[in-house]
């Protein structure tokens, strides 16, 4: 999930996510808008919102003593 929805409240899927912050997001959409309208010829950017990892059931650790095959590098247009 990418809005920190928790299906386990319908559901009994403890999915982990990752939790928007919704109400920052909204305040900075508005005041974004507001600039725009105010100087319609400043330039747009952009913007950087911290999100939270919320971890629930559907991840667990990895055994350390696990062997794993070695994983192999390609670059992009391999």
């Amino acid at each position: 999930s990418m809005d920190g929805f928790n299906l386990a409240a319908i559901h009994d899927i403890p999915l982990t996510s990752v939790q928007v912050p919704r109400d920052e997001l909204g305040a900075a959409a508005v005041r974004m808008l507001q600039e725009m309208r105010l100087n319609p010829g400043t330039p747009t950017g952009s913007l950087l919102l911290n999100g939270r990892l919320v971890v629930r059931e559907s991840v667990r650790r990895i055994r350390d003593n696990l062997s794993h095959a070695p994983v192999q590098q390609h670059g992009l247009y391999d």
